[in-house]
Parts: structure tokens; C-alpha cells; sequence
């Protein structure tokens, strides 16, 4: 692939990519609001409990088929029927798995609500299982405009129902339903629009091939998880439901424009990357062109939704979640930081170096772990969030460190191709608090100093953009790949 096609490819995938994740923002977090306000933290909190539990046991549902067939250049059908004949007996294995072992996790919580919780949700196993490999192929055919129809639809559907439910008066049961209803309308989706049937075929050669970059997937997949979802394991058992819903609230937030702009990317430059995995100083290009576009966007939304934390949450979630304004504080601030390491996996795996990725998660997930224990320690909830963000920003230089030595970058350059996003965001984060210190005094209406603070500091970082590096910003308002 020339560069030509390469950046025409980048940028057909990106824009799919990201007006689903756009849309999947949008309708995540309009839904969300109108959740938060039928629903109380605690109950947010019960459903986090069960799925610090399943989540860890969903990565272990393909044992990484999944990401080998969009690494593998080439695949064929008996490749796709082994791995989805295996995906849907681990789907149904984890269900019975978890259907009998649903009463220890209650123990341990010491809560018996979540018996009958684990069970329901653990239905989801067998429903994602089945679609599993259909999401994989859109994504080894870059065919980013069907994947975006699933998930868009099915997000709609799902969330009006759970919001009838939660309406209804049935409380964290609609949030599992609607969790339910999403999967659901995503496996009818794919197999709909996606042109392709498993075969009966199981093939052994194909097991071994897939399975030789997958089992590295899974075991990254599974030291990533405990490097970032421990903290929820650790509140809810140590802090409580009412804590820990708090917390999910936040980082939910905090992940929508991480997960639906960085991953917009990562999603998009997977299969790519993997297409020029021998052209290194294409890679390299593309990822510090990538990178410096998530920075510009993700800093400022992430340093201004810290600045407005306040009146943020009282205006659209309401007094019951006010304790979320000092953790929204804190971690968004950390939380830019962290969208830049975001496509660090994404080089790993398609230069078929996963192995960098566990050595990374090895060393940082016990130090982790320990700021975890440490935070709620010193500071409770709070402290947690301090101790993490800065843990994790120590740690970015180690992690980089990996990605340096495979695609011949340097630090200064890394940082230097990023600095101007991160200080027009300080800059817009200062005046936006200095914005709120003056107009706080004057107005009582949330929604009109939460309209005025966003304003002026979008205007502000617009305008240093502008003025300060206007080829970059001119390029990224026409979205070119050159």
C-alpha cells in the first residue's frame, strides 16, 4: 500500500470510526443523564460490582481470536468457523461457570442481591459469543460504516428501554436489561449485515495458527484489566456501592470522549497498521499525526470538564450525585494524559509484538495495584484518584519507552509533537476557573455559568490553536492525511 492509499484508507476508516463513536457519545451520554436522574449511585454501584467480575471473565471469552484475525494478513473460512465455534462454547461455559458461582461473589460483597444480578448478567456471555467473529471481520475489511450502524442502533433500542424500565420503577434490573437488550440487537446486526456463515468446521491448524497471537492478546488483555479495573474491585469492597457508583459515574464520563475519539483511532489504525507492519516509518508517521489529533481534542475536553465539574453535576445529574465533583476534578485532569498512551497496544499488535505489551503490564499492574491500597489509606475515595493519576503519569515514560525502540522515535520528539494541546489546555483550564471565580457570585442559574464557561473556554483554546499553530489546526478542521 502507498501513502496515498494508506492515508484515503486512514481516513475512510476514521471517519466511520468516529462518527460512530460520536454518535455512540452523544446517545451514551444524553441516555446516561436521564438514567442518573431515575437512578441512585448505589445502584449504579451494584451493577459495577458484577461487572468487575464479568468483565474479567469476558477476556478470556475468544482467548484473543479476535484481534489475531484482523493481525493475520491473510485468513480464510476455516479460520472464521474455528473461531466462532469457540467463541460461543467459552460464551456458554463462562454462563455456567458464573450461574453456580454467582453466591461466592454475594459473599464476598455481602450483598445476596447480587445471586440473582450475576446470574441474569452473565446471560451476556452467550449473547456476545455468537457475535464475536462477525465484528472481527468488519474489522479486518475496515468496513467501519456497518459496524457503526450495529452499535448505533442497537445503543438507541437499548437505551430507551432501559430508560422505560427505570421509569417503571424496576432499578439496577434496567440497567441489566438494557445491557441485555444492547448485545442482543448487536448479534441480530451482525449476522443481518455481515455476508458471512460459519461453516461446521473446526480446524486444528487453524486453532494453533490464531491461537499463537491470541494467547498473547489474552494474557495482556488479562493483566491490562487488572491494572485498570481493580480499582472498582477494591472500592466496592472496601468502600461500598454508594462509593463505588459515585466513582463509575466519573469514570464513565470521563472515558466517553477517551473511549469514542482515541478508540475511534486505535479502531481505525489496527488493520491498517497491520496492512504496512514492514513500512516502520510510515507507521511512524501516521501514529504522531494520530496522536497530536487525540491531544488536541481530548486535553481541552477533559481539562475544561474539570474546570466545569460543578456545575456540570448539579445541573444534569442533581444533588444525589454532588459527591462526584471533587473525583471529576482530579481524574479528568489525569485522564488527558492517558488518551495519548492509547495507541502504544495498537503498535504492539500490529508489528505482532504483544509480548511488549505484558512486559509493560507486569512491572506497572503491582504498582498499581499498590496505589490503589494506598489511596484509600490516606484519602478514601479521593485519595485513590490522586494516588492513580499520579501513578499513572509517572509511569507513561516507562511505557513509552517500548514503542520508542520499535518505531526509532525519541522522547523530545514524542513530547514535542504534543506540547502545544497540553499548554493551550492549561492555559484554557486557568482562565475557565478564573471565569467561574468572577461569574459565581453574580448568577444562580447552573445551566446559564455552565453555558458561559464553556463558551469562553472553547473560545479561548480555539483561539490559541488558531494564532499559535494554525497550520495543524487548519489541517485537522479539513481532516487531511498528507
Amino acid at each position: 500500500m502507498n501513502k496515498s492509499n494508506n492515508s484515503k484508507l486512514l481516513k475512510s476508516a476514521i471517519a466511520w470510526s468516529s462518527f460512530g463513536q460520536a454518535g455512540t457519545q452523544v446517545l451514551s451520554f444524553a441516555f446516561g443523564i436521564v438514567l442518573a436522574r431515575l437512578l441512585l449511585p448505589s445502584e449504579y454501584g451494584l451493577l459495577a460490582m458484577v461487572v468487575v467480575f464479568t468483565g474479567f471473565a469476558a477476556i478470556f471469552k475468544d482467548l484473543g481470536f479476535g484481534a489475531a484475525i484482523v493481525q493475520r494478513k491473510s485468513i480464510d473460512d476455516n479460520d472464521l468457523s474455528t473461531s466462532f465455534w469457540l467463541n460461543a462454547a467459552i460464551g456458554c461455559l463462562l454462563f455456567v461457570l458464573f450461574y453456580f458461582c454467582a453466591p461466592f461473589i454475594a459473599i464476598f460483597y455481602d450483598n445476596e442481591l447480587l445471586t440473582s444480578l450475576v446470574r441474569v448478567v452473565s446471560v451476556n456471555f452467550i449473547i456476545t459469543s455468537f457475535a464475536s467473529t462477525h465484528q472481527s471481520l468488519l474489522i479486518k475489511r475496515v468496513d467501519f460504516k456497518t459496524r457503526t450502524k450495529v452499535i448505533i442502533y442497537a445503543l438507541l433500542i437499548s437505551s430507551v428501554y432501559g430508560i422505560v424500565l427505570a421509569y417503571s420503577g424496576y432499578g439496577v434490573w434496567a440497567l441489566v436489561y438494557s445491557l441485555l437488550c444492547k448485545s442482543t440487537v448487536e448479534l441480530i446486526g451482525y449476522f443481518v449485515l455481515v455476508k458471512w456463515r460459519p461453516s461446521f468446521v473446526f480446524s486444528k491448524e487453524s486453532f494453533t495458527n490464531l491461537f499463537s497471537f491470541g494467547y498473547k492478546v489474552t494474557l495482556n488483555s488479562f493483566l491490562g484489566y487488572l491494572n485498570r479495573n481493580s480499582d472498582n474491585l477494591v472500592i466496592g469492597k472496601f468502600l461500598g456501592e454508594s462509593s463505588l457508583g459515585i466513582y463509575s459515574r466519573v469514570y464513565g464520563i470521563m472515558m466517553l470522549p477517551l473511549r469514542n475519539i482515541s478508540n475511534s483511532f486505535k479502531t481505525a489504525l489496527f488493520p491498517i497498521f497491520a496492512k504496512i507492519q514492514d513500512d516502520i516509518e510510515e507507521i511512524k508517521r501516521l501514529y504522531f499525526k494520530s496522536t497530536k489529533m487525540v491531544a488536541f481534542i481530548v486535553f481541552p475536553l477533559m481539562f475544561g470538564l474539570s474546570a466545569v465539574a460543578e456545575h456540570f453535576t448539579l445541573f444534569l445529574y442533581g444533588k444525589n450525585w454532588i459527591d462526584m465533583v471533587p473525583i471529576m476534578e482530579v481524574l479528568c485532569v489525569f485522564s488527558g494524559f492517558q488518551s495519548i498512551m492509547t495507541f502504544n497496544g495498537t503498535i504492539f499488535y500490529s508489528l505482532d509484538k504483544p509480548e511488549y505489551e505484558t512486559k509493560i503490564f507486569v512491572i506497572t499492574t503491582p504498582i498499581i495495584l499498590l496505589s490503589f491500597g494506598l489511596g484509600i489509606y490516606f484519602g478514601g475515595l479521593l485519595g485513590l484518584v490522586w494516588f492513580y493519576g499520579i501513578t499513572s503519569l509517572l509511569l507513561m515514560v516507562y511505557k513509552l519507552s517500548y514503542v520508542k525502540r520499535l518505531i526509532n522515535m525519541s522522547y523530545i520528539n514524542f513530547f514535542k509533537n504534543l506540547y502545544k494541546p497540553i499548554f493551550f489546555s492549561s492555559l484554557m483550564y486557568l482562565f475557565v476557573l478564573a471565569t467561574h471565580m468572577l461569574i459565581d457570585n453574580y448568577l444562580e442559574l447552573q445551566i446559564l455559568m455552565l453555558i458561559i464557561e464553556t463558551i469562553s473556554g472553547a473560545l479561548i483554546y480555539i483561539l490559541l490553536s488558531y494564532f499559535f499553530d494554525k497550520t495543524f489546526f487548519i489541517n485537522l478542521l479539513k481532516t487531511k492525511f498528507r
